[in-house]
């Protein structure tokens, strides 16, 4: 009986080279980060007071962090 390939394997960590699933954890990485922090962000607008500055440095860290995600997806899975 032939050897299965074991698509998790170390060699491997990514075993969808589907890029509409790379696209889907890009947008699912993006999406939460910008309401994640924006959340956090209006909390703390909410606790001090700081009105709308930190729902606006929250969302925009959001954006920051879902950037890099997209720079690693595209860069440096390419690289590898």
């Amino acid at each position: 009986m032939p050897k299965q390939h074991n698509p998790r394997s170390p060699s491997n960590p990514n075993p969808d080279p589907n890029p509409k699933g790379q696209l889907l954890a890009v947008g699912s990485t993006m999406t939460g980060a910008v309401l994640g922090l924006g959340a956090v962000g209006y909390f703390l607008d909410y606790k001090f007071g700081w009105k709308p500055y930190g729902l606006l440095i929250g969302a925009l860290l959001g954006v920051a962090v879902g950037m890099w995600d997209l720079y690693k997806t595209m860069f440096m899975e390419r690289n590898k």
